[in-house]
Order: structure tokens, then sequence, then C-alpha cells
């Protein structure tokens, strides 16, 4: 009878495994439809592991509005020892020109930042001189001029995306945490800019990724068109 149970267990598992990883697919496959991309089952995967453990696969690729987009899924550990639990984002991504010089910037809520001090040490922070900004967002950043990608437009254009997704439009400590727990992030790094989102990909994302699209674009061009603000 035990090994009945065991079995019968054994099964159920390995369906709901089943039913869970074709889930997954399938709304991996509706939100690259739903953005005009084409899926890319390369198995192309990368791996850093700088702050926490990353490992990120390409589920699609294509272009939007002539520029080229890839979609990626990541999937983060606070160390690569951490065990199998791991968070989840889904990452759309825009190539930059092959001449274009990039800074490495990272663009994250505060209290986001914060946790990974604590737990990896302070980061190098650029303040922008928008209190507005500054005060929920922190831009990490070995060079103060990489403050300069962020000009005042953009500025109002994170903040903007923060109101409508996130819902929060002060600074006080519940905002904060939602902040935390909800909100995307732009990640600049040499040949491609990133806008992070929690969650795998689905089509509930959509809106997000597409109204983080014409920022990504905007730190693109003023990349592209005035080269990097490193010596």
């Amino acid at each position: 009878m035990e090994i009945l149970t065991f079995l019968v267990g054994t099964a159920g598992v390995l369906l709901a495994w089943r039913w869970l990883a074709r889930k997954t697919a399938a709304e991996r496959e509706a939100l690259a439809r739903s953005l005009g991309l084409e899926l890319r089952p390369s198995g192309r995967v990368e791996t850093r592991a700088e702050r926490g453990f990353e490992r990120q696969e390409l589920v699609a690729a294509g272009a939007i509005a002539g520029r080229p987009v890839e979609l990626w899924t990541r999937y983060w550990r606070r160390s690569r020892r951490a065990g199998r639990g791991h968070a989840v984002f889904t990452v759309l991504v825009l190539p930059l020109a092959a001449d274009a010089g990039a800074p490495e910037v990272r663009v994250e809520p505060r209290l986001r930042g914060a946790i990974l001090d604590a737990w990896y040490g302070p980061s190098e922070e650029v303040a922008t001189g928008d209190p507005a900004f500054d005060s929920v967002f922190r831009v990490v950043a070995a060079d103060s001029r990489a403050a300069s990608l962020l000009d005042a437009e953009l500025r109002e254009g994170l903040l903007a995306w923060r109101r409508r997704f996130v819902g929060s439009a002060g600074s006080g400590a519940l905002e904060k945490l939602a902040d935390a727990v909800a909100s995307g992030f732009l990640e600049v790094e040499p040949g491609r800019i990133a806008w992070i989102v929690p969650g795998s990909p689905r089509p509930a994302l959509e809106p997000q990724l597409r109204a983080a699209l014409p920022l990504l674009e905007a730190v693109a061009r003023r990349i592209e068109r005035a080269g990097s603000p490193r010596a």
C-alpha cells in the first residue's frame, strides 16, 4: 500500500510539473506574439555572479518600430549556493549600435538597492540633483557623469511608469515597499540596455514592457548620438 501511495504521489508531481512547463511555455509565446517578436528556442544562456547569481535565457527576438529587441527570462538567487529557490524576472533588451560606447548604469528602486547593499556591501551612487527622483530611485554607476543619461524627460518618464504600474506617487515606507516588490528597473551595459520587471514572461506584462520601451529608446539615442559619458 505504501508503494502504491508513493507511486501515485510521484505521478501527481510529474503531471503537475508537466502542466506548469506547458503553461509557462504558452505564456512566453503569448507575450512574444503580443510584442511582435518571434520565439528563439536557441538555448542561448548567460550567467553572471556579481550581486547574487543570475542566469538568463533568451525567449524571443525581433524588431519593434524598426529597432532590434530581445525578450529574456532571468533567474536570480542570492548566491550560487542559495538552494533551488529563485526570483524570476522578465527582461526586455535593446541592443546598442556596435560602435556605441555605453557606461554601466543601474537605475533601481531605493529599497531594492538598500536590500542588495545589506547583503553585498554598498554600491557607488550618483545623484541626479532631482529630489523627487532621487528619493525613490537610485542611480548606481562608477562615474558621476553617467547621471547625464537621465535628463529631466527621462526621469519624469520613469516616475510616470512607477505611478502607472506600481501605484506609487510618493516616497513613503509603504510606497517604497511596493517599489521593491513590483517596480521595474533599468540596466545599461556595454552593448545593450535592459528593462527588468518582476515575474516570468506572461501576457499581463505587455503594457509594462511597451510603456518602458520609449524610455529604453531615449537612453539608446543619447548613448548612440553622444557616446559614452566616460572619458
